[in-house]
């Protein structure tokens, strides 16, 4: 009897709190989410010494060549992005430069790469998995003879991507490119120009 009245209690108890302790999980879990992407929107805007920026990110993103790179207000990020511009390899110099629109929103997985020019307008939406390079490791004549890491970075033009663009998941966008404004790119589509 006592032990029918022990098992009665705890699943009693289990029953009564077991509610309370999901809104407290997803309370906390909530509250850890937001303090950690405090953190690093507030590293962020520091690391571009421009407190206003109003900067959101999941994630820091790995940056290199940060002179190069210009953000706007209201530009969000999620986890792992890349924004890189080169301004040597392998002995060459290049004038890279990234400029990032206000009210713009990367989604996971974006890498921008410059060696000439990419150019992002205001309130632009990316989804995840999208690589945006206007640059390649060298042309078809030093095939062979090179390894790709140690050739010459080459760029057939800026990218452009107007106002009000959609790019979505799995897009990749190569040099020599404008994307007029209001335009959607599709999922799982490579825009360049031959």
């Amino acid at each position: 009897m006592r032990q029918t009245i022990i098992k009665i209690l705890r699943y009693g108890l289990s029953v009564i709190f077991l509610p309370f302790a999901l809104i407290f999980n997803f309370i906390f879990f909530k509250f850890f989410s937001l303090v950690k992407e405090t953190f690093f929107s507030t590293v962020l805007s520091l690391y571009f010494l421009k407190l206003p920026l109003n900067v959101t990110c999941k994630s820091l993103p790995i940056i290199k060549g940060r002179k190069y790179i210009f953000l706007c207000h209201k530009v969000g990020f999620g986890t792992l992005n890349r924004l890189e511009c080169y301004s040597h390899y392998e002995g060459y110099s290049y004038s890279p430069r990234i400029s990032i629109g206000s009210h713009v929103g990367f989604g996971n997985n974006c890498h921008l790469g410059a060696i000439n020019r990419i150019e992002i307008k205001d309130n632009c939406l990316f989804g995840s998995n999208i690589l945006i390079i206007d640059h390649n490791h060298g042309n078809s004549k030093e095939l062979g003879e090179i390894p790709p890491i140690k050739r010459k970075l080459e760029s057939r033009g800026p990218i452009i991507i107007g106002y009000g663009c959609w790019i979505c998941d799995n897009v990749t966008i190569l040099s020599n490119c404008t994307i007029g404004d209001n335009c959607i790119i599709g999922a799982n589509t490579i825009y360049c120009l031959i």
